[in-house]
Formats: structure tokens, C-alpha cells, sequence
């Protein structure tokens, strides 16, 4: 029964790893505002598919700081996620 239970995770876990590379996530970095002190930028994470839509939704994370605290990398692995759905 053991053997038949880590066969049966084994085979979903190769499932899982085939199908999630069916639609790479590719990650943009963009200026979107230049001030004095700071090049304000906003990383975009879209998938080959929905670049074949005009009409696709979006999530913007914010995670706070003010350009000096925290990291926006922090978000990057949800926004794959998001991106990949």
C-alpha cells in the first residue's frame, strides 16, 4: 500500500511539473516614472498566451516601504502564479 501511495503522489507530482511548463512566465521591468532621486519601476509578469488577448485582467501588488523599505521582488512568485492562471 505504501509503495502503491508514493508511486500514485510520485506520478501527480510529474503531472504538475509537466503542465506548468506549458506556459512559461515572462517577467518585463519597466521605468515608469523618473524623479529626481529614484527611477520608479514596475515589474510585468504575462504569459505567451495572453499577449494574444486585448482584454486580459490584471492584479497590481503594492508592497509598501515608499522606495525604502521592503522589496517588490517579495510578490514575484505569486504574480508567476497569477500570471500562469
Amino acid at each position: 500500500m505504501k509503495k502503491i501511495t508514493l508511486s500514485l503522489g510520485l506520478f501527480i507530482f510529474l503531472q504538475l511539473t509537466v503542465f506548468s511548463q506549458d506556459n512559461p512566465v515572462m517577467q518585463e521591468e519597466i521605468i515608469y516614472k523618473t524623479t529626481e532621486d529614484f527611477e520608479l519601476k514596475v515589474d510585468i509578469f504575462y504569459t505567451a498566451s495572453s499577449q494574444q488577448n486585448q482584454d486580459n485582467p490584471a492584479i497590481a501588488f503594492f508592497h509598501g516601504g515608499g522606495w525604502v523599505f521592503g522589496n517588490r521582488n517579495e510578490f514575484h512568485e505569486a504574480c508567476r502564479r497569477y500570471a500562469r492562471k
